[in-house]
């Protein structure tokens, strides 16, 4: 019984101290996606993000956790019969963000129709947002 309370007290003491364990978080605020240009593409559209190979829709606020440097797709969808998607990837290490300051991105995606009459035309779509990095350890 001694033995199993020793065990259990070194690996609360390793975990409390073992700096490798604490993961940061990176807080996304997306701003609202802005259509620059829209030459008969289409009417419906999808944006998101994808991290981990979690996806999430591009609204209000995002939580991504990292355990380091790591890269963070996000995309356009013009949602019909055919999708047509195009995708950006932007890494980024936490380890060399300040705590608490904000930092700005602004990412351009021109979509192209694939089919139909209108194949070849394009749509121009802006995706702008904030990250800071919240909590953990650099």
């Amino acid at each position: 019984m001694k033995l199993k309370n020793l065990v259990f007290f070194q690996l609360i003491l390793w975990t409390l101290f073992h700096t490798e364990l604490t993961a940061q978080t990176l807080q996304i605020i997306c701003e609202e996606p802005l259509l620059e240009y829209n030459d008969h593409v289409g009417n419906e559209w999808g944006f998101g993000i994808e991290s981990n190979k979690v996806v999430h829709t591009f609204d209000d606020t995002i939580l991504l956790p990292f355990a380091g440097k790591s890269k963070i797709r996000f995309f356009v969808q013009e949602i019909d019969t055919y999708t047509e998607e195009v995708s950006q990837w932007l890494e980024i290490d936490p380890s060399i963000l300040e705590y608490g300051k904000t930092y700005t991105k602004r990412l351009e995606f021109v979509v192209r129709e694939n089919m139909g009459r209108y194949a070849g035309n394009t749509a121009k779509w802006v995706l702008q947002f904030r990250y800071q990095k919240i909590n953990g350890r650099a």
